[in-house]
Order: C-alpha cells, then structure tokens, then sequence
C-alpha cells in the first residue's frame, strides 16, 4: 500500500503503471489518496480518472488531522494484511506514529523522499529525529543520486535505497517537434511555477531584465505560467525592470503541451527544489533547460549536452542566462539529447525502483527484478 496526499497527473500515470507491473508478478499494489486534488496546484479528480482499485479516503476533504490519517491507515493495513506500506515523506507526525508501530500492524515500511541537504535550512535538532525515525524504516525509494546521499546521512544504508521516484508521463509530450535554430527570430524562455518565494522569480526578472539590455540584438521573451501570491508584486517588477515578460497564468496539465512547444529554452531559477518535475517535462517536449544548483534534478539530468546549471547570485544567473543564449545555434540538438536522456526516467524506471524497494525492505533478493539505473 502507498500513501500519498493527493496525486497529480503524472503521480496517477505512473502509479497506474506500476500496479499493473506488481499485477504480473502476482503481487497487489493498492494507492491510497486521502483527498482528491491540489488547491495549490490546481489538479481535479478530473484530469485523470482514477481506476476502481484505488483508494481516496477523504474525497471531500482538503485537509484532515494527524489523527484521522493515523486511526485510518492503521484500519486499512490491518483489513487488507499489508506486507509493505509505503510512506510519501514525513511530512506529518502520522508517519512517525506508522514506523513506531509497524510491528504491531505487521508490516515493513518503504520511506519516499524527494529531500536534499539543501532545500531546507539543516540543525542537528531538526535532523537528529529523523535520523531516530529512519532506524525503523526498512527501505527507501528516492528520485536521484542527491536525494540518495540525504537519506544515507540520516543512516538508511545504500544497499536499502532505490531511485527513480520522479518521473512524468513523457508519451504526453512525445508528439512535439523540437523547435528549430531561434537565429533570426524571437527567442523564447519559460517557466512554470508557483509564485511563491522559492521560485526566485523576482531574481529571475531582474537577470533578464539585465542580460536582455546587454544583448540588445537578441530578441528575448520569457512566458511565465502559474499563479500565486506574489503575481501582482512580479508584474509590477517587470515593469519596473522593462523585462520582457508574458504571464501567461494558470496553465491546466493536457495544456502544458502547448506551452513547451512555444519555448525554445526552459528555464528553472528555484531557491529551492527538491526535484523539479517540470525540467522532467521541458526535456521530455525536446528542450534544453538551464536550472539553478538549488534543483534537485540536476545532477542527475543536466549535463553538458541536455542544458546548464547556475548558481543563485546575480552574476552567476547572469552569466548562467547569458551562456545558454551564446550556444542557441545548438539548442535542437540539445533539445534531442534531453529528450533521450530523459526517456530512461520513465513509468518503468518508477514501477521498478518501487518493486525493489519494497522487496529490499521484506529482505527478498530477486536478481531478475533488481532496479538498475
């Protein structure tokens, strides 16, 4: 059984996937949503039907107590004699309540986490509990190599963890063409994210503002897409700044398609991003993307011939922008190898970093079904 809050549309394709790859090897997936939908990102249970075997615990609900989760889950892992139950992070005390009791609801617990040593400010306090709570956690399913390396600092070991955690359903942005050399034309940037702090999207304005008066020859244009709290005050700076800046707004997930198959750069400025599963989806539609070092995907995803990674200071975004824009006579060619490197981060690779994970965490060594990266 894997818990999650709410899944995406991406989140349903792939847990989709791999429930019907446990089905083969006779084995018994069941996800569990305690709500339907994101008010934060505007997912609907109607974007993507979910099939009768899942679950939705709360459906009318869009937030519920520690307790309810808890009384709940235990309800369910002992009515349906789970073997493994796998926990999406520990982002409420109810997981910790999980781990302490596994034992008495006779199962094994697989840890998800998308954390890195930098997306939150790190104490020994704040991390000396995690690392108690990971001595009963048996297995752990993360998205990369940085995430891999937090876990083992909280002292999961390696031969416990599993990758592959972050993928999106890459078929729905296989039809569009990569875009042609923007050399005498408009050359367009985007961006999908929340406007919410850690999206250093203010950052990102003022370095476009700057890189675009020292190229007055190269015609910019950067199309944002989302919404959030701080809309009005990034508007405003765009003025301020003279930015060539589109907000295009609320993007809905079959429409993000179109979005990328305007761009001919995907740019991704975050403080703070554990993963990034939009560079998975800028990749997959055939661009090069230029990330900040603060993105969790990078080093497993850009390298060299997929795009470039930046640091968080003015300069360094300044000189991050202005590299990407001095080789766009070889972004088609980058956009292919982003999109070939991401097709190894795929429902396969999730539905096999899953089934091992758990397999490790029941103590079962299967060397035809071992996840291989």
């Amino acid at each position: 059984m894997i818990l999650y809050e709410h899944c995406s549309p991406h989140q349903v394709t792939v847990l989709e996937s791999a429930r019907q790859r446990f089905q083969t090897l006779g084995h018994t997936l069941i996800p569990v949503e305690f709500y339907y939908g994101s008010l934060d990102y505007g997912w609907t249970m109607g974007d993507k039907p979910r099939p009768a075997e899942w679950m939705c615990l709360f459906p009318e609900a869009q937030s519920i107590s520690n307790y309810q989760r808890f009384r709940t889950v235990c309800k369910l892992v002992k009515q349906h004699k789970i073997d493994v139950l796998v926990l999406n992070g520990w982002y409420g005390l109810f997981a910790w309540w999980l781990v302490l009791i596994k034992k008495w609801l006779g199962c094994r617990i697989v840890m998800v986490s998308d954390s890195v040593h930098w997306d939150f400010p790190r104490t020994i306090v704040k991390e000396l509990p995690k690392k108690m709570l990971m001595k009963g956690v048996d297995a752990g399913f993360v998205a990369g190599a940085p995430q891999a390396e937090y876990l083992r600092s909280l002292g999961v070991r390696a031969d416990r963890l599993t990758t592959g955690n972050d993928v999106v359903d890459n078929n729905l942005y296989a039809h569009i063409p990569v875009r042609s050399v923007p050399e005498n034309r408009k050359i367009i940037i985007g961006t999908a994210a929340r406007f919410i702090p850690k999206k250093n999207l203010a950052a990102a304005l003022k370095t476009l503002a700057q890189v675009a008066k020292q190229h007055p020859d190269v015609q910019l244009e950067w199309r944002l897409a989302g919404r959030g709290p701080l809309e009005q005050e990034l508007q405003q700076l765009a003025q301020e700044v003279g930015a060539p800046v589109v907000f295009r707004g609320f993007v809905g997930y079959y429409d993000m398609p179109g979005f990328y198959a305007e761009l001919d750069l995907y740019w991704q400025p975050s403080l703070s991003e554990p993963w990034g599963l939009v560079v998975n989806e800028a990749m997959a539609s055939g661009l090069p993307v230029l990330v900040s070092d603060r993105c969790g995907c990078g080093p497993d995803l850009v390298t060299k011939e997929t795009g470039w990674i930046h640091g968080l200071s003015q300069e360094d975004m300044v000189a991050g922008l202005t590299s990407a824009l001095k080789s766009r006579l070889h972004w088609p060619e980058m956009g292919e190898q982003a999109r070939k490197l991401i097709g190894n981060w795929d429902e396969k690779r999730y539905s096999e970093g899953l089934l091992q994970a758990c397999f490790l965490a029941t103590g079962q060594r299967d060397g035809q079904m071992r996840f291989s990266s």
